[in-house]
């Protein structure tokens, strides 16, 4: 079953990011997670993810 998701979260340098991805259960051990996008949120979207934490 394929899953598809939209997170938010901080990268290495502490930057925010807005991550566009899928995520594939393979067996009880494994999954594979395909990421489509990421970029830099807009100012909306980090009001509303900074709102969250």
């Amino acid at each position: 079953m394929n899953l598809g998701g939209l997170r938010m979260g901080k990268d290495a340098r502490g930057l925010t990011i807005l991550v566009v991805h899928t995520y594939e259960r393979l067996d009880d051990e494994s999954a594979r997670v395909r990421i489509i996008s990421a970029r830099r949120p807009t100012r909306s979207e980090m009001l509303a993810y900074e709102e969250q934490q």
